[in-house]
């Protein structure tokens, strides 16, 4: 991730991401600050390479967007958001936030998807 896609959703030191494994995912995680707890939030990003969003499992809810040339879904939960990106056909990029609020949308990991897509390898 750039300095430029970090700053856009509030992410003041890369640096202080926390590598985790999750499940099969590779991922780092944000948290972000704000004046109150309920407009904190954690923002994920990580990479699964053992599925595309055509393996998804069909009971998920999930709308298919394209984020640059890309194929991709947006999933919504009661307190998050994540957009997976394909990354070939066996392979993702998860771009996710939570918060403490209920999510209606997904502006900010649309956002940051669209920002990192560029740096994503071919598949």
């Amino acid at each position: 991730m750039t300095e430029e896609a970090a700053a856009a959703v509030d992410i003041t030191d890369i640096s202080s991401g926390e590598p985790r494994q999750v499940g099969t995912s590779r991922t780092c995680r944000w948290h972000v600050e704000k004046e109150t707890a309920a407009a904190s939030s954690v923002v994920v990003i990580g990479v699964d390479d053992t599925y595309g969003t055509r393996q998804m499992n069909p009971d998920v809810d999930r709308t298919p967007v394209t984020i640059g040339k890309r194929r991709a879904v947006r999933s919504l939960g009661d307190f998050s958001c994540s957009v997976l990106i394909d990354v070939g056909d066996r392979s993702h990029v998860l771009v996710q936030f939570a918060g403490t609020g209920e999510i209606t949308d997904c502006p900010p990991a649309l956002k940051l998807a669209r920002l990192i897509e560029p740096e994503l390898p071919d598949g």
